[in-house]
């Protein structure tokens, strides 16, 4: 762990203010609170103080050579568009390349580590930290980050339980290829109890028209957010977000076929933000549209 303290530290806000350019798109407005997503074009490089959350990098644009000064050396690489860096927490680097970039970041609290090791890995974490990888290539961890943005880009703005479901997998795959504690180990096999199982189904049931968070149904289920997720999986069979799809598709066929409610207000009722996003997953869930499945019903 870098030895600054974190008082030295400025936070992502800080350091976006310090940018010539604002983010292109952002977390920020979404409610989402897991970390905080930005996305910016036409950057100039520059020097990166010491930051109080991990940073992962996913470098887009064109591939170019970049030089990473500070931390005790000097860093260079050839980074491909979809190459992914890591900034640990109190790390202050100088970045140098040719012409503007494009680049999009991830910030996480360290106690996310923490909670990855502890938890799901059952690995005393104290002491480590992420390494500092320049310009990787790992398609997991780049499919991932860039299902984030394009979540985040989409007309409605990108749903909390989909972002955090995205989010627990990628830091989980840095955690096991960057920590410097090594820590390789597989995920212990977890399922919620019953009861427990329930309670979030019920919860579920009671809120289809709400923007739910794994956070929020890690608390209902009383384990942690990293838990949760492999857990109701090994209990229903599915992730969270793919049972509350499933949930949300089913009451949607009841309401149109009852007829009572138009297109725009089934999918209201059922947590779809737009008629565009409801007619999407109804499709991809039934092989039609909801108009031709109210003709045939």
């Amino acid at each position: 762990m870098p030895s600054v303290d974190r008082l030295d530290c400025i936070s992502p806000d800080d350091l976006a203010a310090r940018l010539s350019t604002p983010p292109v798109l952002s977390s920020d407005q979404t409610g989402w609170e897991r970390g905080t997503v930005r996305l910016w074009r036409e950057v100039e490089p520059e020097s990166y103080p010491p930051l109080d959350q991990h940073c992962l990098t996913l470098h887009l644009g064109n591939a170019r050579r970049i030089v990473r000064s500070g931390e005790g050396g000097v860093a260079q690489a050839e980074v491909r568009p979809g190459a992914l860096s890591i900034t640990p927490w109190g790390a202050a680097y100088d970045w140098s390349t040719t012409g503007p970039v494009d680049y999009a970041e991830l910030y996480f609290s360290p106690a996310i580590l923490h909670q990855v090791s502890d938890e799901v890995l059952d690995k005393d974490h104290r002491g480590h930290s992420l390494q500092d990888p320049l310009g990787v290539v790992d398609p997991l961890a780049e499919a991932l980050f860039t299902t984030m943005l394009a979540e985040l880009g989409s007309m409605h703005g990108g749903s909390k339980l989909f972002l955090d479901t995205l989010f627990n997998a990628l830091v989980l795959r840095l955690v096991r290829l960057f920590a410097n504690a090594g820590l390789s180990a597989s995920p212990r096999r977890l399922a919620l109890a019953p009861e427990r199982t329930r309670r979030v189904i019920d919860y579920i049931e009671a809120n289809l028209a709400t923007d739910v968070g794994v956070t929020e149904l890690a608390e209902i289920a009383g384990v942690s957010a990293f838990h949760f997720t492999r857990a109701f999986k090994n209990a229903t069979g599915s992730t969270p977000y793919a049972y509350l799809t499933s949930r949300r598709v089913a009451v949607a066929k009841r309401a149109l076929a009852d007829g009572k409610l138009n297109i725009g207000a089934v999918a209201a009722l059922c947590g779809f933000r737009t008629s565009g996003q409801f007619a999407r997953m109804f499709k991809q869930m039934t092989g039609m549209t909801p108009t031709r499945f109210r003709r045939g019903s």
